[in-house]
């Protein structure tokens, strides 16, 4: 990256730690600004620095994390629909363009679902912003797709909702390992394994369309399993 680029970058970042910094907790707000520079030339890394690299509008030789989810999500599903995004993140950066190509398309909503939202206002007509746990019990009668980036422990929780209701679901799988007895280093790619079979059964069991098994290039340091349902 030229010297050019990150002093405009370094800039930016400045004005969205005035702008958004008091609203972050303080130990991620250091650990984003510590991160800052020195993940300038990696497209993937820790989520709350890549939602900010997003918002400064950070570009690379490809897609950005969030950019490229994004282009999945549109080859596969029509936009202009009521989605909700669970486990968004502290600041809503794959939100954020879906609700511009909404804008641009002149229909379609995004609802937020994630109790780790910075307390920040919708910048967007079409987005409400909801401070709260995804569950089971969460009512997704009003809409059409459910989507979510690494959403951990609550991945479980998305493939229930959406195969009981036959919603269309879009879930890139994070890279942990949350069974109750920790795995070791040699069996990491187990819960995986697990969600996606998860996944095929309960489409399969509530005639939820096709599942489809994917990822992103390996351009991408992060490219764990998507899955998502073909009706």
């Amino acid at each position: 990256m030229e010297e050019r680029e990150i002093n405009l970058y370094k800039r930016r970042f400045k004005e969205f730690i005035k702008h958004y910094g008091p609203l972050y907790p303080v130990g991620a707000m250091e650990f984003i600004k510590q991160s800052f520079e020195a993940s300038l030339d990696s497209v993937c890394d820790v989520d709350i620095v890549m939602q900010v690299k997003q918002a400064i509008g950070v570009k690379f030789d490809i897609p950005s994390f969030y950019e490229a989810h994004l282009q999945k999500i549109m080859e596969n599903f029509d936009i202009g629909c009521n989605i909700v995004e669970i486990a968004s993140g502290m600041y809503p950066a794959l939100a954020n363009l879906v609700a511009t190509e909404q804008l641009k398309i002149g229909k379609g909503t995004i609802t937020l679902y994630d109790p780790l939202l910075i307390p920040m206002e919708p910048e967007f007509p079409n987005m409400t912003i909801k401070r709260k746990h995804f569950s089971t019990k969460t009512n997704i009668k009003d809409y059409d797709l459910l989507i979510s980036t690494m959403p951990c422990r609550i991945t479980d929780a998305i493939l229930e909702t959406a195969a009981v209701n036959h919603k269309s679901f879009y879930i890139a799988l994070c890279s942990c390992d949350h069974f109750r007895k920790p795995l070791g280093p040699e069996e990491l790619g187990l819960y995986q394994e697990y969600e996606v079979d998860k996944a095929a059964i309960l489409t399969h069991r509530y005639q939820n369309g096709e599942l489809i098994v994917d990822q992103l290039s390996d351009d991408y340091e992060i490219n764990t399993p998507i899955v998502y349902n073909k009706k």
